[in-house]
């Protein structure tokens, strides 16, 4: 057994040395954060050197005729059976907090890396005090190229406030939703953001977007979706003091068209003006009417332009519903009967 945790401690101790011996004289909040390690009552390097120790003992085991004379002589296994069990108590909660933060670390370092490899990339943090819940400038989702990235200007006035994105097949919907959710993530999380300026106040994130079935579950597509959705309306009705910021890409795609229609209607009514705020995509063009019944709602596009057999696309986001569609089109230019 001495050997298995020496095998596991041995993983970590080149890091573990590491932090344990860093100079963290010109970086106090870093010192601090770090102390499990160089603290000299309770540093690895202490019990690593014991365990090798109780390993290098137990290793006269492999020698029948050497482990036959030291228990003759003095009760060699219980003592060091002992020794382990003792160490393996006071090293377990310490383990823990050493790997704990060693992850936090790793974290941390990467957030740094991603900060020093995109230097236009700006630091935001949550302000509860800002006039609006969200507003952001030239926002752009930081896995796309620089050179393919299309950024888009978005606010979003007041809490209870919807935006509903209508758009064709490719226009960039569900991309935007995405943006938005992975910048909102790292600027929560202390990372920079893809964006010129970015204000936000607090949020708790939840997403339905590229829900899929589960065969362990018994679930379709269309009931895991409603399940998501069921669990996002609770979290809208609630008190929370920190209010959702949703993303709900393709709302009830799962179902016919005319049941969507209805169920989508009524989401929309029950979502609208709650504890929250949120971007729905949808192909259903009928739902833009709502605009006109629901004052928390507004209408937004992505569209595409078609020039003969070539489709092209803007990636900005637009006021109003969208004025096309393109769906025979591809069909048409893949050879399918429209």
């Amino acid at each position: 057994e001495a050997h298995q945790i020496e095998k596991q401690l041995s993983r970590f101790n080149p890091v573990l040395h590491f932090l344990e011996n860093y100079d963290y004289q010109s970086n106090k909040q870093l010192k601090a954060f770090c102390k499990p390690y160089w603290n000299s009552n309770y540093s690895p390097s202490k019990y690593v050197k014991s365990i090798i120790r109780i390993a290098g003992a137990a290793s006269s085991q492999q020698s029948e005729i050497v482990w036959v004379m030291l228990n003759f002589l003095v009760p060699w296994d219980l003592y060091f059976s002992q020794k382990l069990s003792t160490y393996k108590k006071e090293l377990a909660p310490k383990l823990d907090e050493w790997l704990m933060h060693f992850y936090q670390l790793e974290a941390f370092c990467s957030m740094a890396n991603f900060a020093w490899l995109n230097p236009q990339y700006r630091f935001s943090l949550p302000d509860d005090q800002a006039l609006v819940p969200f507003a952001a400038t030239d926002l752009g989702h930081p896995l796309i190229p620089h050179h393919e990235k299309v950024t888009n200007d978005i606010t979003i006035d007041s809490k209870g406030d919807i935006l509903l994105i209508t758009g064709s097949n490719m226009a960039g919907k569900s991309t935007f939703l995405r943006t938005m959710g992975i910048n909102l993530s790292m600027c929560f999380a202390g990372a920079p953001v893809n964006a010129s300026n970015f204000s936000t106040i607090s949020f708790r994130i939840y997403t339905s977007i590229n829900v899929t079935d589960s065969l362990d579950n018994g679930l379709s597509h269309f009931y895991a979706e409603v399940k998501r959705l069921r669990e996002l309306l609770n979290m809208l009705n609630d008190n929370h003091d920190t209010p959702v910021f949703f993303m709900v890409d393709e709302i009830y795609r799962g179902t016919n068209n005319r049941e969507r229609l209805q169920g989508s209607e009524a989401f929309l009514k029950n979502v609208a003006g709650k504890n929250g705020v949120g971007l729905i995509s949808t192909h259903d063009l009928e739902l833009a009417q709502l605009e006109d019944t629901i004052s928390e709602l507004s209408n937004w596009h992505f569209a595409e332009t078609i020039e003969g057999n070539k489709m092209s696309f803007e990636y900005k986001l637009k006021p109003g519903p969208c004025p096309s569609t393109n769906a025979l089109k591809i069909m048409e230019m893949e050879g399918l009967p429209t």
